[in-house]
């Protein structure tokens, strides 16, 4: 039976891009339909049509800027005092300004870390930036809005899988909100989240 509590609860799921976090968010979902998603992949992606980038560093510089309107973002979204979750590769960068905006609302939260083998991961990471539609923003060093329709047709992927892992191997996406749950997501077939359901339910029952 689906569970209707609600109640000042936030799950952040963290790691590697292509570790499944999205799948992740949904399956919690299915069991708590009440928990809103905020989402900094949104954000960015507003702030990427409005001003464009044409490098790296500028994607970088806009990527803080829109970082700074997540977390305003989320306290507002906190003050309705509705269960939340955010999804996305938070690591230690992010670890006190979403501790921080957490303990000024009064939330109680859980950290759900995925991790895997390294190739499986880059050959999923590959796969869904070449077959998915996302924002054409996430996947280069160049954007701007009014040259949508080349992204979009233009090649999708062209991180090699050494590229891939210089890009991440100093984040550390141990974040620790909360209770942290560590799922090895190497294995599709393989993954529970009956451990991470059965804490929400504690939270929401405290």
């Amino acid at each position: 039976m689906t569970n209707k509590k609600t109640g000042k609860v936030i799950v952040f799921i963290t790691g590697l891009p292509g570790t499944g976090k999205s799948y992740a968010a949904r399956k919690i979902r299915e069991t708590y339909p009440q928990f809103r998603e905020v989402s900094y992949d949104q954000i960015k992606e507003i702030f990427w049509d409005i001003l464009g980038f044409d490098s790296q560093e500028e994607k970088v510089a806009i990527n803080d800027r829109s970082l700074e309107y997540f977390y305003l973002f989320l306290d507002r979204q906190m003050k309705t005092g509705d269960p939340l979750i955010a999804e996305y590769p938070f690591c230690q960068r992010q670890k006190d300004a979403l501790a921080e905006v957490v303990e000024r609302n009064g939330y109680k939260a859980l950290t759900v870390c995925l991790y895997g083998d390294l190739d499986v991961i880059y050959q999923r990471q590959k796969r869904r930036d070449e077959n998915d539609i996302r924002h054409p923003g996430h996947l280069g060093d160049r954007y701007h809005l009014e040259e949508f329709d080349k992204y979009l047709n233009g090649p999708h992927y062209d991180y090699t899988k050494e590229e891939f892992w210089n890009l991440h191997k100093h984040k550390d996406y141990h974040i620790h909100l909360g209770k942290e749950f560590d799922i090895d997501v190497t294995d599709l077939n393989s993954i529970s989240y009956d451990e991470v359901l059965e804490e929400i339910g504690k939270l929401f029952a405290e």
